[in-house]
């Protein structure tokens, strides 16, 4: 994954996306699945 400045301005932006990741990051774990990794970065989310 590609470093990319996080600012304020791109700030809710990125909380959104960890915010999304770790929830279905939870429901894996709940029901005991084994991720599928989404081809999407966090970068992708700042533009």
């Amino acid at each position: 994954m590609d470093a990319k400045e996080i600012t304020f301005d791109s700030l809710p932006q990125a909380v959104a996306y960890l915010v999304d990741e770790v929830t279905a990051i939870k429901q894996l774990v709940e029901n005991h699945q084994n991720p599928i990794v989404a081809e999407r970065q966090l970068t992708d989310w700042l533009c």
